[in-house]
């Protein structure tokens, strides 16, 4: 284990420190559950995780994968034409399905006032 990390162990219900190796109930209450703690000195750095995205990692990322790059350019011209197109087909959709329920209704009144 490295000098800057530092493990600590104590018992999740009494609070009392245990050594890092211990294993089986805590000496002073026989309770089973442990939590741990790591600190540690040293800095950790993450290179290139999505959340640090600059413009010059993204364009990096586009001119290595230009299928992703067309995909992101057709999605982003495309999706305007898409909403018009697939709100006339919703629209459509509402006026050809009150316009079968007319017929239907329509169709079943005229059959039983031609019957009387």
């Amino acid at each position: 284990m490295n000098k800057d990390v530092k493990v600590t162990i104590i018992c999740e219900w009494c609070g009392s420190n245990l050594s890092p190796t211990h294993t089986g109930p805590c000496p002073k209450c026989g309770k089973e559950r442990k939590k741990g703690f790591v600190k540690n000195k040293e800095a950790i750095v993450v290179k290139d995780s999505l959340l640090n995205l600059n413009g010059e990692s993204r364009r990096e990322f586009c001119e290595a994968n230009p299928k992703i790059k067309w995909l992101i350019i057709a999605i982003t011209f495309g999706s305007p034409f898409a909403r018009i197109y697939f709100l006339w087909i919703s629209r459509s959709c509402h006026w050809i399905i009150l316009w079968a329920s007319f017929k239907m209704v329509g169709s079943t009144c005229c059959n039983q006032s031609e019957r009387d």
